[in-house]
Formats: C-alpha cells, sequence, structure tokens
C-alpha cells in the first residue's frame, strides 16, 4: 500500500513538472511571437515614415524644376533655350546620386514608360492597379523578398497635372520637345509611379536582438516564479493526497457497505416477491381485500427490489466495475417485456400506457439487461410523476445523420448527440420539472420534492443509474419539461456498437 502510494507521488509530482515545463516552453515561445509581431510592427511603423519623408524629398525635387521650368529654359537675355533639364531628368539624377550612398533603390515606372529600364515589376504593377481604381489611394507598401532579401517596398502615384501637358498630354504619338511622343493624357490620369526599395537587414538584426534578450529575461522570472509554484504546489499535493487516500477508504467503505446491505436485501425481497406471486396463482379463493393486499406487496416489493437495484448499480459504477454484455436486442421485445411489467401499475393508476416501436427500428447490439433498466426507471417514474386519467408514452423510432435531433428546450448531458442509431422517448403528462431544476435530475440522492410529507417515494438514483448506464452503451440523453404540463426523456443508442463485453 505505501509503496502504491509513492508511486503515486511520483506520477503526479512527474505530472506536475511536465505541466510545469510545457507552460515554461508555451509562455516564452507567446512571448517570442508577440514580441516579434510588435517589434516588426513598430519597425513596418518607421520604415514606412522614412519613405514617407524620402518621397515627400524625391516630389520636391521635382516641384521645384516644375516651379522654375520656364527660368531654366530662358537665357540671359530673355530667349528661350531648352537645356533638356525637366522634372523627370532632375528626379532621376538626384535619385542616382543618393543611391550612391546607400543601399536605397529608387524608380519611376510606368505601364507605358518612354525606357525599358522603367517597367514596373510584380509589385510595381499592383500598386500602379491600385493607384488606378482610385484616387483616394495615395501610397502602397509591403515588406516583400527582393534579390533573395527582404525588403521594405514603397509606391506613390504620379498623377498628371497642367504643367506635364506639353510632354505628356493630346493630342497621342505627336513628339514633344524632348523627342518623345505624348501619351495623350488628361489632368489627373496616371502617369506612372515613384518606386522606393528599402534595406531591412539592420532592422532585422535589431529585432532578433532585442527579442533575445526579451526571451531570456522573461524566461528567468518566468522559471523562478514556476520553481516556486512548484515547491508550493508539491506541498500542497501532498497534502491532498493523504486526504484523497483517506477519502478513498471512507469511500470503499461506503460502497462495500451499501453493496453488503443491498445483496442482503434482495435476497428476502426476492422471496417476498415470488411468495407473493404464488399466494396470487393459488387456487384459494380470495376476497377483494386479499387482491388488493396482494397488489400492494407486489407494488411494494417491486418498488423496494427497483430501489435495491439502483444502489447496486450506482456502487458497481462508483467502484468502475460496470460490465457491460452486448447481445443482438430486439426493441419489440424489450418494450414489450416493460409493458408487461408495468402496464398493470399504469392501469391501477387510471393511466393511460401507450407504447410505439417504428417499423424502420433495427436489431441492435445492446446489453439487454442494462437497456431494460434505462426503460424501465424511465417508465417508473413517469408512472410515479403523473396523475389518475393522465398519459405515459413510449416511443422508438431511427435517428441517422439525415434526422434532426436538436430542440431548443433539451438539456443534452453529453456534448455531442448519435449521428447513427435509436432515439427511446418517455413521454408523461405528469408535473413536470421547473427550468432552474433540470441541470440537477441526473445527480446522486436528488429529489425534486424535498419537503418533510413526500408524496412521491423514492432514492433519487433513478436518473442517475440511467444517466450512466446510458453513457455505458456510448448514448447520451435529453430531457425537455414543462411544469404541470409533463416530461419528455430521450435517449439515443448508437446501433453499430460492437458486439462485445466491455468493463
Amino acid at each position: 500500500m505505501l509503496k502504491s502510494i509513492r508511486e503515486n507521488n511520483l506520477k503526479i509530482h512527474v505530472k506536475i513538472t511536465i505541466l510545469l515545463v510545457i507552460l515554461l516552453v508555451v509562455s516564452v515561445a507567446f512571448n517570442v511571437i508577440a514580441n516579434t509581431f510588435a517589434q516588426r510592427q513598430q519597425a513596418e511603423k518607421e520604415m514606412l515614415e522614412k519613405t514617407q519623408i524620402l518621397d515627400q524629398e524625391m516630389r520636391a525635387v521635382w516641384d521645384f524644376i516644375d516651379i522654375n521650368q520656364s527660368r531654366i529654359d530662358t537665357d540671359a537675355n530673355g530667349n528661350y533655350n531648352f537645356k533638356n533639364i525637366y522634372c523627370a531628368i532632375a528626379g532621376k539624377s538626384v535619385a542616382k546620386l543618393f543611391m550612391l550612398q546607400n543601399d536605397y533603390e529608387i524608380r519611376y515606372v510606368s505601364f507605358t514608360p518612354r525606357y525599358s529600364s522603367a517597367y514596373p515589376d510584380e509589385f510595381e504593377a499592383k500598386a500602379l492597379d491600385e493607384f488606378a481604381i482610385s484616387e483616394q489611394n495615395l501610397e502602397y507598401y509591403d515588406i516583400t523578398a527582393l534579390n533573395e532579401r527582404d525588403v521594405f517596398r514603397y509606391a506613390s502615384p504620379i498623377r498628371i497635372k497642367e504643367s506635364c501637358l506639353s510632354c505628356h498630354g493630346e493630342p497621342a504619338g505627336e513628339k514633344d520637345i524632348t523627342g518623345h511622343s505624348k501619351e495623350g493624357l488628361k489632368v489627373g490620369d496616371i502617369a506612372g509611379a515613384m518606386s522606393i526599395v528599402m534595406p531591412i537587414d539592420l532592422y532585422m538584426e535589431g529585432i532578433q536582438s532585442n527579442i533575445w534578450l526579451q526571451s531570456v529575461y522573461f524566461a528567468i522570472v518566468l522559471g523562478t516564479l514556476i520553481i516556486i509554484a512548484y515547491l508550493g504546489i508539491s506541498l500542497l499535493v501532498k497534502r491532498l493526497e493523504h486526504t484523497n487516500e483517506r477519502l478513498k477508504t471512507e469511500s470503499q467503505y461506503k460502497s462495500d457497505f451499501l453493496a453488503t446491505m443491498s445483496h442482503e436485501f434482495r435476497t428476502p425481497l426476492t422471496a417476498i416477491l415470488a411468495f407473493a406471486e404464488l399466494w396470487e396463482r393459488s387456487p384459494t379463493p380470495k376476497s377483494e381485500r386479499d387482491i388488493e393486499a396482494i397488489s400492494e406487496v407486489r407494488e411494494n416489493g417491486k418498488l423496494l427490489l427497483n430501489m435495491v437495484n439502483n444502489i447496486l448499480e450506482v456502487a458497481r459504477t462508483d467502484s468502475g466495475k460496470v460490465e457491460m454484455n452486448y447481445e443482438i436486442t430486439d426493441m419489440v421485445d424489450l418494450i414489450s417485456t416493460i409493458e408487461g411489467a408495468l402496464r398493470p401499475l399504469a392501469e391501477r393508476r387510471d393511466i393511460r400506457f401507450i407504447t410505439t416501436v417504428d417499423a424502420d427500428v433495427p436489431l441492435i447490439n445492446a446489453d439487454w439487461e442494462k437497456l431494460r433498466r434505462i426503460v424501465e426507471n424511465l417508465v417508473s417514474n413517469a408512472i410515479k410523476f403523473t396523475q389518475r386519467g393522465g398519459e405515459v408514452d413510449v416511443s422508438v423510432s431511427l435517428v441517422s445523420e439525415d434526422s434532426t435531433q436538436d430542440n431548443t428546450q433539451d438539456r443534452t448531458q453529453s456534448s455531442a448527440r448519435i449521428k447513427n442509431g435509436i432515439a427511446i422517448a418517455v413521454r408523461d403528462t405528469g408535473i413536470g420539472i421547473k427550468a432552474e431544476e433540470l441541470d440537477h435530475v441526473f445527480e446522486k440522492f436528488v429529489q425534486l420534492d424535498k419537503s418533510s410529507f413526500r408524496r412521491y417515494n423514492g432514492s433519487g438514483l433513478g436518473l442517475t443509474v440511467v444517466k450512466e448506464l446510458t453513457e455505458a452503451h456510448g448514448g447520451t440523453i435529453t430531457v425537455a419539461s414543462e411544469p404541470k404540463r409533463g416530461s419528455t426523456f430521450t435517449i439515443y443508442i448508437p446501433a453499430d456498437k460492437d458486439m462485445q463485453s466491455k468493463e
């Protein structure tokens, strides 16, 4: 026993260690990802600001030439003398001088360029398309790969102004003063785009260095906290393990006691029911009082036996000893057996008892006895909580992927319902269940009638057994109810369960 406890302690400590290591790794990884994203965003913002400033400076060169074009082309005597200095030439020349001092690249591109070197690449073509869509699109940028390295790329539109028409306006095809053919453009048309390429190697190196330092610092701090938490949790686990062992021992004593006592009750109860049946079948004349007494003995004996069986089933479930004996099950036979056992009780209480099994319900692999107990518990409950003149209806139908099982009033006790199987619905017109009590009906020893003088007898284990045996079949259970109008319990059992015994 002591060795087993020590082994369990070791397992728990190993699990805690693994969990904390995973927490450390995940936290550091998340920190790295978050920092990388944040710093990349910040770097992109800084690069965008720099390229915007460079773009404005290059445009200032164009604007300066444009403003002073007439002065440039006029000699000292006031005569026109074109010196072959204009916006495009000035812009390109300044760009070349700028690029001699760094790794930046500045280009002026167009879909209809005057020089072959001005054709746009893929990024620049996308930018020109965006600018052509709307005049509101004033820039286009992204971090992309160029010549096998990552760079920051920026583009802005060059639109035709009034002063540009002498070289690029109408009529199209006519030679301008530079000797190039005019494009026939109008004011506001896209003449091309300024494209700026900024290297980001230094930014990336800075980001990686910062991330490394922050990650190491974060890992050290978090690791220290985790070690402290581990020591505290280890101490707490030791105390909890001791308490848990004591509770497990007490729980085992309780389960053993319930099982023993239930067995001791079951034997005389079975004998009482057998003698009551022999008395009922004996040829000895019986008075009306005798017949009523026999009926009372049988009814209360079956009630007690059912309670004992439920206690035994719960004890087996708590100890993990539930055995499933699967066999081919015909729902017609099973429902007929239950009807034969419970119809007298329903008739005595003047309750209409209806059973229906659809013709397309197939044979299924199930534990016949446990499935019988599931349905019998539900029907017994329905009869118990239905007043005289009411109705209890049991229906069995086929469930397939195409059928709809959703009901907004259902409280499903499992995360997913079966797709192929059968649905067994037990409906009554009884007292119903309040909405706030629906979530607790399957709990152990829950009694909806908690008054000192309870009208409805029972152990509060019937629905617990129903739920546990349904889930043992791989099925699910739902309940829909409305106070004073009745309840409907529906269990869904898979039809394709392998026929085998399971523990």
